[in-house]
């Protein structure tokens, strides 16, 4: 093996460690996005006019097959075969179904803890009880047709003039609905495994990550030094037992 051997050896080990360290970065990241994704993060990908299409063909035992084809389907278009139930004025009345009453006795001498836009930030937090995925606060100023999210709306205020604050609404909302009724599970108990979970993934990938960086760059270095050693091999003495004694000889001589 002669020297342009070896440094093709060379490159080659690097750009096996280098392609390697990238196939286990993008692995690391898969997985860190993977378990990042929440039951709730649909609701970005839903406009309003896909929340509008879900209400006009009706919600109640379609699946999400059905969701599929009413969200990709033309909302101005007339529905010949399909009438939901509607309430007053059209609406669809839906809230049978999903809406349920939470109400509080008011406080002695209630006076209003939150304002308007304390309200807007509290409805964020909590989900519209009818499947389109969305909060409360996006679903009542966005689809006009969804008549549940109205409905959470007029209790939270009565609620909120009742001298409640927000973390004694929202106990009372999870007293009603369950945790299913947040938008994020709750920080707390067996629900920490979801926050830091994806944290936990990603310290372990980057762990992962750098033992291999560190095997590979051994590996590299030992396969360039096998190689530079089959270079090397030591030279071949050729002398006659004379010339062997004359030089032992002569050696003893230089160290005395």
């Amino acid at each position: 093996m002669n020297h342009d051997d070896v440094l093709n050896a060379a490159k080659l080990s690097r750009r096996n460690l280098i392609a390697r360290a990238a196939a286990g970065a993008g692995a690391v990241a898969v997985g860190t996005v993977a378990s990042t994704v929440w039951s709730r993060s649909a609701s970005a990908a839903i406009t309003p006019a896909d929340h509008a299409a879900m209400h006009a063909v009706g919600m109640r035992g379609i699946g999400m097959p059905g969701m599929i084809r009413a969200s990709t389907a033309d909302v101005s278009a007339p529905q010949q075969n399909q009438q939901p139930p509607t309430g007053a004025a059209g609406v669809v009345n839906m809230e049978g179904d999903f809406y349920k009453s939470v109400r509080l006795p008011p406080k002695p001498n209630a006076t209003p803890l939150l304002n308007k836009k304390q309200i807007e930030e509290f409805e964020r937090t909590i989900a519209c009880p009818c499947p389109c995925t969305l909060d409360v606060f996006t679903c009542r100023t966005t689809d006009f047709a969804c008549g549940n999210s109205p409905a959470v709306h007029a209790d939270v205020q009565a609620m909120v003039k009742g001298g409640y604050n927000a973390d004694e609404i929202l106990q009372a909302m999870i007293g009603t609905y369950g945790n299913n009724i947040l938008m994020a599970p709750p920080k707390k108990g067996v629900n920490l495994i979801a926050w830091f979970a994806p944290f936990a993934a990603l310290g372990a990938g980057a762990i992962l990550v750098n033992a291999m960086l560190r095997g590979w760059r051994k590996n590299s270095q030992v396969a360039a030094d096998r190689a530079l050693a089959s270079m090397i091999k030591p030279a071949e003495v050729v002398a006659t037992d004379d010339e062997m004694a004359r030089l032992r000889k002569a050696l003893r001589d230089d160290t005395r």
